[in-house]
């Protein structure tokens, strides 16, 4: 099964797309990450460094993947902490047209986690911004 993955990545330790790639390979999934920050630990430490990703490179990267004609295969889509809630509309807006509408047998799984000291968005309106955009409830891990 081909699995999309938009999650944080950290080079310290084992969160987001670090953390969710590699067991789902072990299960013989596909899983095509895209990575929505790059930080050097997970934020739980207080401290850390890295970048949020800006909305516009997620989008380009979705994009991407659809002019190769992979996302009518995508089977489901995996999302986690997004760093800022324009990446959670790209991401949102950007896979749930395309993969619902060929694969309406599967809902999306997502866990959105916004950085809310610096986006002022709680998880709960990122759960509904999603929810409204893509019509379907959202689902945490």
């Amino acid at each position: 099964m081909s699995i999309l993955s938009i999650q944080s990545h950290v080079a310290f330790g084992h969160v987001g797309n670090d953390a969710a790639v590699f067991p789902l390979q072990l299960m013989r999934h596909e899983v095509w990450p895209i990575h929505t920050v790059q930080f050097s630990n997970h934020t739980g430490y207080g401290a850390w460094t890295g970048q949020v990703f800006d909305a516009a490179i997620i989008g380009e990267l979705l994009k991407g993947i659809a002019a190769r004609g992979a996302l009518p295969g995508c089977r489901a889509v995996l999302s986690g902490y997004m760093g800022s809630a324009a990446i959670q509309l790209s991401a949102a807006s950007g896979v749930a047209s395309t993969t619902t509408e060929r694969n309406s047998g599967w809902p999306p799984v997502r866990n959105p986690r916004l950085l809310t000291r610096t986006t002022g968005i709680s998880r709960r309106s990122a759960t509904r911004m999603t929810s409204s955009l893509t019509g379907q409830a959202s689902a945490s891990m």
